[in-house]
């Protein structure tokens, strides 16, 4: 956590959880792709590269997943009460 109640010229600021925010931008797409990116461009452990791609893939997949059952319930719904026209 920062603390940054006071800015340098001593004003009231705010309270910033970076871990937190952390913790929600794993879950985010492209997140750990550029992780990826940034290491193998910076010339590091080709173990680590693959690490963070295969996070990335990870993420990939669970957003996928969400994505498939979300549109399956809206198909599902829209059938049940007639609401999907194709037309």
């Amino acid at each position: 956590m920062v603390d940054l109640t006071r800015d340098e010229h001593g004003r009231p600021g705010a309270t910033v959880h970076l871990a937190g925010l952390q913790a929600v931008a794993q879950g985010l797409p492209v997140t750990h792709g550029l992780a990826a990116v940034r290491a193998m461009l910076a010339g590091g452990a080709p173990d680590e590269v693959a690490r963070q791609a295969a996070l990335e893939l990870a993420v990939a997949v669970g957003w996928f997943t969400v994505a498939l059952l979300t549109f399956r319930r809206f198909a599902e719904s829209g059938r049940r009460n007639g609401s999907i026209e194709f037309s």
